[in-house]
């Protein structure tokens, strides 16, 4: 019988420390040993369940996005009503006084190397199709109520 796999809880405690490792220092100072010494545990660790730091670094790009989303997302489900639903979402978009903890440095550091890298551009891309599904579905749920009223379909 072999050991059991801990890593749906070990991989989201490394990329919650290498989130505060590039939140400090950024992704050019982010090193697998910063991390790891963070953590108390051998570099070995993290080679393990990521296999490089490219390879935790794409993960955290993931990490990062998916649960800015999935905290947007949770936002609005609570809110009943359509106008607060509406007024909610506006502000998630239009937000620029940068107090959203999901848009901080990191979030835009990410966001810049989508620029340079490939791989992340198209994570990045993924995520934000996502949301504007996610978006579009509740426009729809608004011109059903008579909340907006769509001229252009």
């Amino acid at each position: 019988m072999g050991r059991k796999s801990i890593s749906h809880i070990r991989k989201p405690e490394i990329l919650r420390h290498t989130y505060k490792v590039v939140e400090e220092e950024g992704f050019k100072g982010m090193t697998i040993g910063k991390i790891a010494k963070r953590m108390g545990v051998n570099s070995g660790l993290l080679i393990h369940y990521f296999k490089s730091k490219e390879g935790l670094i794409m993960e955290m790009v993931d990490y990062l996005y998916e649960s800015s989303m999935n905290h947007y997302i949770k936002e609005l489900e609570v809110m009943t009503s359509p106008r607060e639903r509406l007024e909610s979402l506006l502000d998630i978009l239009f937000d620029t006084s940068g107090t959203r903890p999901q848009r901080d440095a990191v979030f835009w550091s990410c966001y810049a190397m989508g620029f340079r890298d490939e791989k992340i551009r198209e994570k990045i891309t993924g995520v934000m199709v996502r949301f504007i599904e996610f978006g579009v579905e509740e426009m729809e749920g608004w011109e059903e109520t008579g909340l907006v009223t769509v001229a252009d379909k």
